[in-house]
């Protein structure tokens, strides 16, 4: 009873999976990325503008990036002070069946623009998996290296970034030794693989 709770659990996650990349708000609608400077960016259709729509104004406002701090000016409204994803759920923005959020990335501002009605255009089946096996439900031990190491990583944005390396995840699969180096925080090890493996930290 207690694999086939598993096998259950796993068939749920992977609808789950699923439905949230057949969404609306789906990663897979996102049709842009436009990298933002200090002070005034046009949005729009025109081709001017910073933020380029694929379709609707020419001008539909501007965003305002004072400090820390990034306003959203419409062109007919009040403004209003936008949250990025640094702290969370960044503010959005909609027209029609486009909306855009402003990302931080090491101080970085970017819009990502998402089509909403992207599904309509390019149908979505679902990802393929190979059938449940428990060989590869892994657990893996969480070690502290001898020394930290410093490792230098690409970002979003093509740059290398150095980054400390404190603790390794070591696991046996297949009757093989692997050591697997993460460059990320302990709590966010899981979100940061939702589509490889699972692994159980035992942190020590």
């Amino acid at each position: 009873k207690e694999s086939m709770d598993i096998v259950a659990s796993h068939q749920r996650w992977q609808s789950a999976r699923n439905a949230e990349l057949m969404g609306a708000d789906s990663w897979l609608g996102v049709i842009g990325l436009f990298w933002l400077e200090p002070g005034i960016n046009q949005v729009g259709s025109a081709a001017a503008a910073l933020v380029r729509l694929p379709a609707g104004p020419a001008h539909l406002g501007e965003l305002n990036w004072v400090g820390e701090q990034i306003f959203w000016q419409p062109v007919t409204g009040p403004a209003s002070e936008l949250q990025t994803d640094r702290s969370g759920l960044a503010s959005r923005v909609d027209q029609e069946n486009l909306s855009f959020f402003v990302v931080d990335r090491d101080n970085r501002l970017a819009v990502r623009l998402r089509d909403r009605d992207w599904a309509a255009s390019k149908p979505f089946a679902g990802l393929a998996y190979f059938p449940y096996d428990p060989a590869w439900r892994v657990e893996a031990e969480w070690r502290a290296l001898p020394s930290a190491l410093s490792m230098e990583v690409p970002n979003v944005s093509g740059d290398l970034k150095t980054v400390v390396v404190s603790h390794q995840a070591v696991f046996t699969v297949a009757g093989e030794s692997v050591a697997l180096l993460i460059p990320i925080p302990v709590p966010t090890v899981l979100k940061a693989f939702p589509d490889l493996i699972q692994i159980r930290a035992v942190l020590s």
